[in-house]
């Protein structure tokens, strides 16, 4: 049996992305690996098919997005408002989405059903 703690989730050896309320996107340590343990990624993104993508980058690109570690967490992030503000997106609910790595790129679907409601607010419409 183990003690449960609240703010330790169970770790994960499956990559995962969330969409924050506030626009940032958090990769968790699986996703992060996935990428390389970039220091910064550009993102991809398909309004028709609402399929997003995460490369890594070239930090002095202007196209990228640094990536730091976020907080005394084992995940990381990077910011996301502009791309979220520039297509429409909405950011009033956090999801967490299952990443897939397809050829260097790490893919999140938009449109996944399963993807899991983070934070407060409870599940709202995607």
């Amino acid at each position: 049996m183990e003690i449960f703690d609240r703010k330790k989730p169970s770790p994960t050896d499956e990559p995962w992305v969330t969409r924050g309320a506030t626009g940032y996107f958090v990769y968790n340590p699986a996703a992060f690996a996935a990428l390389g343990r970039p220091a910064a990624v550009e993102y991809l993104y398909s309004p028709r098919t609402k399929i997003l993508g995460f490369r890594a980058a070239d930090p002095d690109s202007p196209l990228s997005y640094p990536v730091y570690q976020q907080g005394n967490s084992r995940n990381f992030q990077s910011a996301g408002q502009a791309l979220h503000s520039h297509y429409g997106l909405p950011t009033e609910q956090a999801f967490r989405y299952r990443a897939e790595l397809v050829e260097g790129i790490l893919y999140i679907d938009l449109n996944d059903e399963d993807a899991l409601p983070v934070g407060r607010k409870g599940a709202k419409a995607k």
